[in-house]
């Protein structure tokens, strides 16, 4: 008598197994996404993965007067600093600067805030000077004077908050943005221009001592050159 199970079973069994383990994984991807975590930001230039622009991993930052080490795998700003109105106003910012779609700008304008408040504190020693203020004072479109796109403004903090008209159907990649900097606060996410320390849009003309860096971006990135 064969007791071997027959080639229909071992089937049915395989093709049972592999739907409940899509199952779970839909349903465990869902619970994420509804908490807050929202989709993956596998788009921006991971620690893990380096960036495709200008990696940063081995080597200092070209620009020395930011004051910043390697990106990889650091912290970009002090825990204490990464508050809830910090990060609130940096993901508008980086929507007003460049949009929902801009992956690689949203990662270097981050980078560029934090390493602009790091070279602010090392000169101004005992400085009460937040990274929440560093965001307000340089990023236009999180300046509470900004008039223009007042939507950006209104982005929402809480997935229960209302989606502002103005906003068109983006809310997906707003929350991808949100997404991302939890990941950037966590230093998993790599600074892909490692000497930029200013941007501004390609209506701007640049000022002296302003050096293009970057041509991937919807921005543009500079470095600075300071007078010796």
């Amino acid at each position: 008598m064969n007791d071997q199970p027959r080639p229909s079973a071992v089937i049915a069994l395989a093709i049972a197994i592999a739907f409940a383990v899509c199952l779970i994984s839909s349903q465990i991807e869902a619970q994420n996404f509804s908490a807050g975590a929202g989709p993956s930001s596998s788009s921006y230039p991971s620690a893990d993965a380096g960036s495709p622009v200008e990696s940063s991993a081995g080597r200092r930052d070209k620009a020395g007067d930011a004051g910043m080490p390697s990106s990889h795998h650091r912290l970009p700003i002090p825990r204490d600093q990464w508050t809830p109105s910090a990060e609130i106003v940096l993901a508008r910012c980086l929507v007003g600067e460049s949009g929902f779609a801009a992956p690689l700008d949203h990662a270097a304008i981050a980078w560029v805030l934090a390493k602009r408040w790091h070279r602010y504190v090392r000169n101004n020693p005992g400085t009460k000077f937040t990274f929440f203020d560093q965001i307000q004072s340089y990023c236009r479109g999180a300046s509470p004077r900004a008039s223009s796109r007042d939507w950006v403004k209104r982005l929402p903090r809480r997935r229960s908050d209302p989606w502002p008209p103005g906003a068109s159907n983006n809310e997906a990649r707003w929350w991808e943005i949100r997404s991302m900097l939890h990941d950037w606060s966590r230093g998993r996410v790599i600074d892909p221009h490692p000497s930029a320390t200013h941007w501004g849009g390609r209506m701007d003309p640049p000022k002296n001592g302003m050096i293009e860096i970057s041509s991937k971006t919807k921005n543009i990135l500079y470095r600075i050159e300071h007078k010796k």
